[in-house]
């Protein structure tokens, strides 16, 4: 719990965006504290998402969860052309 208060600083920093088009969104990094919600923003702000990218060394598994949990509800279509491990 201290390192998620402290900033995860072993696990890296990540970024979202949303990809020209606006159908696609890609995460890359890792899969720090409070990156699922910042997914979710991102997803509700452009609804009309259909495919994220991911490109991640992994993470927190309760991100990785919720992010999952948001890719159902979303309906949405995974890719990855590199790596995403599922933990950390």
């Amino acid at each position: 719990m201290f390192r998620i208060l402290a900033g995860d600083k072993s696990i890296p920093n990540y970024k979202i965006q949303v990809l020209p088009g606006g159908n696609e969104v890609e995460f890359r990094g890792g899969l720090r504290a409070g990156c699922a919600k910042e997914l979710e923003k991102f997803l509700s702000a452009v609804p009309q998402v259909k495919v994220l990218h991911i490109e991640s060394i992994g993470g927190r598994i309760v991100e990785a969860e919720a992010m999952m949990k948001t890719v159902r509800e979303h309906k949405l279509i995974t890719y990855t052309s590199e790596r995403c491990l599922p933990d950390h």
